[in-house]
């Protein structure tokens, strides 16, 4: 069975959802201006390719930081109808519905952010920096390997037979996805941001250009 990799910010919908996260809990009066700015600065080294993920981490898992999954379900019930529905690709779940094989959204963000966009989208499986939970409550802290650069190498790995990964299809945006594209048997680029295209030239990837 052939296996289909889909990263999810900027590739199945157009915007970061970690940040529209960030917005709309900042406009539910959850956290203050200071946190929103901190969560642009973290986007900016990101899109640079230099983010230190696991203090990003700290910052970005403080506002959940002893709350229970049934305590933030709501807020991500409302996120997804205000700020996920009205910015999915259609172009993109053309292609997850066109593709017969096994699909996987493989996803640098938060796994609670994505469960919740993946069950929008109706794709079952996906794989994410997982949030953990001690004690029925988050902790603030990440559980495992954040699914980021070589991180989401291993955890898609770890995660699917041999043989399957050697019949992987990857779709991404990101530069910060370039292990993956490179260890899969087929990268594909979408929208791809300006570090990839420049990367491309040399490695020559497929494109996809997404435009609604």
């Amino acid at each position: 069975m052939k296996l289909y990799l889909y990263d999810l910010d900027k590739t199945l919908i157009k915007e970061d959802s970690a940040k529209l996260w960030a917005d709309f809990i900042y406009k539910k009066g959850l956290v203050g201006a200071e946190f929103v700015a901190a969560q642009e600065a973290y986007e900016d080294d990101y899109a640079n390719g230099v983010l230190d993920m696991d203090e990003y981490q700290k910052h970005f898992l403080a506002p959940i930081k002893g709350k229970t999954k049934q305590d933030i379900k709501p807020l991500l019930s409302e996120f997804v109808d205000k700020k996920i529905k009205g910015i999915v690709y259609d172009d993109a779940i053309k292609l997850v519905n066109s593709n017969a094989g096994k699909k996987i959204v493989i996803s640098a963000t938060n796994d609670f952010i994505v469960q919740a966009v993946c069950e929008f989208l109706h794709i079952d499986e996906f794989l994410a920096t997982d949030s953990q939970i001690q004690g029925g409550v988050y902790t603030g802290n990440i559980d495992g390997i954040a699914a980021f650069r070589d991180g989401k190498v291993k955890k898609i790995k770890s995660y699917v037979s041999k043989d399957e990964f050697e019949n992987a299809t990857f779709y991404s945006d990101s530069i910060s996805d370039l292990p993956l594209l490179k260890a899969v048997k087929i990268g594909v680029l979408v929208n791809p941001d300006k570090l990839l295209l420049e990367e491309n030239e040399k490695l020559k990837f497929d494109i996809l250009r997404f435009e609604k």
